[in-house]
């Protein structure tokens, strides 16, 4: 069942030049963008993630790679959008996948929510941790680095404190501002349940101030 071809035709068919213009500016120029809305586009794409439950997971990965090869940025954005609904169907030899989606046409946008489905997908395949994320905070690839910072968001009080701690020290002098406000964002979210541990953190160890700015949000 092709169900490819109508949703690229119903996306193009709504496409609307003057949200594209004010979407690619927001982004810098970086992407090209049909301008679709959250809501229209969310609305649109109702069909594909239903029909995704059905999915073997060659299916799913070849879909997902056949929306990243679009050059409109919305199709990674349901390319996102499907993998997090069907992470559960990935396998444990996936991690490459997944590593190589954050690495191409890489950005804020599909990044962080691609470092989302990666926590998940790593609470299933624990024996993947920490050698992955490792691997990702000591590469010189800075959005690897990022979702090694954050893919613990959601853990909320089950996040592993002694990796987060590691990992923010790791990139404590970087001058990427996407590494400072990851630092900021993940030691934030953990502030919510453990403040004194960040409140530690932040007296014993130099941050760039961006990342001391953002983690002492709740504090």
């Amino acid at each position: 069942m092709d169900v490819l071809t109508p949703l690229v035709e119903s996306f193009r068919k709504h496409a609307d030049d003057a949200n594209a213009r004010a979407m690619q500016a927001y982004m810098k120029d970086r992407f090209v963008f049909l301008g679709l809305k959250s809501p229209l586009r969310k609305q649109l794409q109702k069909e594909i993630l239903t029909c995704s439950k059905n999915f073997e997971p060659s299916i799913l990965l070849e879909t997902t790679q056949a929306l990243w090869r679009l050059e409109e940025r919305e199709f990674q954005y349901v390319a996102c959008d499907l993998l997090r609904r069907r992470v559960r169907t990935l396998s444990k030899k996936d991690v490459g996948f997944l590593e190589q989606l954050v690495l191409d046409k890489s950005w804020w946008d599909t990044v962080d929510s691609l470092a989302g489905t990666i926590g998940d997908f790593l609470l299933q395949y624990p024996s993947l941790q920490p050698e992955s994320t490792d691997a990702w905070i000591k590469s010189e690839e800075m959005w690897l680095q990022r979702v090694a910072l954050i893919h613990q968001l959601k853990y909320r009080e089950h996040t592993d404190w002694a990796m987060m701690q590691r990992y923010v020290l790791v990139v404590a002098n970087s001058r990427e501002f996407f590494l400072q406000k990851g630092a900021g964002w993940a030691l934030r979210q953990y502030s919510k349940f453990f403040p004194d541990k960040v409140r530690d953190l932040l007296r014993e160890h130099t941050l760039m101030p961006l990342t001391v700015r953002e983690a002492s949000k709740y504090l």
